[in-house]
């Protein structure tokens, strides 16, 4: 299936004229939705048993791309020089929190399996790579939301597991299952984001931080803006391409970033993922001029500051699928 499937995603992205080379693998299904109620034990307790359950399959999946495509040797190289793994669930989509309480006295929030899948995901680079999770941040572009900073909505909180994304929950299972051999705390960072506190990637060594990639509040330090010679101009975010190349203290700020794309869809549709690909590596900068076809222009950017990224999909019953993309000059070998 993952050879058909690399072939048809491959070809709806050339004729999208995006311009990337895909190596696709696919294993069994995520579960679904669960009930998770504010300060519920019980409820947690199941919640941490289904992240158990789906991450052998993310291991599997993880497994078998590595053998093909040995991306462990590309994210090595670049955290060396400093550059942290960012993992970007597609929030805004599918995956979100929300009040499924009804017309009943209790609260409670239907989690995603968005949640489940960020997890055990993060989970995996840090036990069989040995990732620190001082080396990884979370990347979420968000179009819009109600008061607060983008990055205290996306963690949600001890007691409000129902309000935002829930990263919270995510730290906290991480905390509470993964190989304490790192001597590195998932749940440092989550006081900066509940109090809006910004420190840039390149000034973080102790802790895992949530960026809201379109907030920059104004601050022209945070930006950096491309331009294209056919005429395209795009801002983007400097922790997720890194600071100006020809600004050395830019640069140790914002060192750039390796992108792990996560992305929820109904079912493993070629065009579904291709569009998914085109739009997450799309959805990180600003268009600045009309026609500016932005999905082609920042695959361009990524391709010539991290070479690749991971793009990891929970297609439902059609299982866990997960794809290396190449943006270097004549792709992967064989391809």
């Amino acid at each position: 299936m993952s050879e058909v499937l690399r072939r048809a995603v491959q070809d709806h992205l050339d004729a999208w004229l995006f311009t990337a080379s895909v190596t696709a693998v696919s294993v069994r299904s995520c579960p679904a939705r669960f009930p998770l109620r504010p300060g519920s034990d019980s409820d947690w307790n199941v919640a941490r048993s289904m992240v158990d359950d789906v991450y052998p399959c993310v291991g599997e999946m993880l497994a078998v791309l590595q053998t093909k495509t040995d991306f462990n040797a590309f994210i090595w190289k670049r955290l060396r020089h400093g550059v942290k793994i960012m993992f970007r669930p597609a929030a805004g989509s599918t995956i979100h929190m929300d009040d499924r309480g009804g017309k009943t006295q209790e609260r409670v929030a239907t989690l995603d399996a968005g949640w489940i899948f960020t997890a055990a995901v993060m989970r995996w680079f840090h036990d069989h790579p040995r990732i620190s999770y001082y080396d990884m941040c979370l990347g979420v572009s968000l179009d819009g939301r109600g008061g607060g900073t983008g990055e205290a909505w996306v963690e949600g909180g001890p007691e409000n597991v129902g309000v935002g994304w829930g990263f919270y929950c995510v730290r906290r299972y991480l905390a509470e299952m993964s190989d304490p051999g790192l001597g590195d705390d998932p749940l440092r960072g989550l006081r900066e984001s509940a109090e809006g506190l910004y420190l840039p990637p390149g000034a973080v060594f102790d802790r895992m931080m949530v960026y809201d990639l379109n907030r920059r509040d104004a601050d022209m330090t945070r930006e950096r803006e491309l331009e294209f010679p056919e005429g395209g101009f795009l801002t983007v975010h400097k922790v997720l391409l890194g600071g100006d190349p020809g600004d050395a203290g830019d640069r140790v700020l914002y060192p750039g970033s390796i992108p792990v794309n996560l992305v929820k869809l109904e079912k493993a549709d070629p065009r579904l993922i291709a569009g998914s690909i085109a739009h997450v590596a799309g959805n990180v900068g600003t268009h600045m001029a009309p026609g500016c076809k932005g999905d082609a222009l920042l695959a361009r950017a990524v391709g010539e500051e991290s070479e690749f990224m991971l793009h990891l999909v929970d297609a439902g019953t059609d299982g866990i699928l997960g794809f290396f993309v190449s943006f270097e000059q004549g792709g992967l070998p064989g391809q």
